[in-house]
């Protein structure tokens, strides 16, 4: 399996994204932490890299309540998958996209979930095209 650490994704993502995470991640109120974070307009965006993980449905689990007790805020959850993580596909993979799904119908536009897939070594990113446009979007409001 060709293995990617959290820097390097985040790296790709801001480059590609033209963002800046911060150094420090936040705690989601006792929930757990991202792995990457950033501000885009007042928006956060949490990044949560899935690369030996093989249960990616608690990392998309955790915003449900962290949202039930913030309630204000406005928030993208960016899931990365390596293409070889064991997480990429199976039943939790779609229960990940279940509950995202779920947490989008109940919350709605104050959560937005993209899927990504990091292919190595070519270093393609599928299912970047949707969140670059909503970037550009809340960049365009300022």
């Amino acid at each position: 399996m060709t293995k990617f650490d959290e820097a390097f994704v985040l790296s790709k993502l801001s480059r590609r994204l033209d963002i800046k995470f911060k150094k420090r991640k936040p705690n989601l109120k006792g929930w757990g932490r991202p792995d990457g974070y950033a501000i885009v307009d007042g928006v956060s965006l949490f990044v949560e890299i899935e690369n030996t993980q093989k249960h990616p449905d608690t990392n998309v689990l955790k915003y449900w309540p962290f949202l039930e007790e913030e309630g204000t805020e406005k928030m993208i959850l960016v899931h990365v998958f390596s293409s070889q993580s064991p997480g990429v596909s199976g039943s939790r993979s779609s229960l990940a996209e279940w509950v995202a799904k779920k947490i989008c119908s109940k919350f709605g536009d104050k959560f937005k979930y993209f899927r990504i897939i990091f292919r190595m070594p070519e270093e393609e990113i599928e299912g970047l095209e949707k969140l670059s446009h909503l970037i550009r979007r809340l960049k365009e409001r300022v």
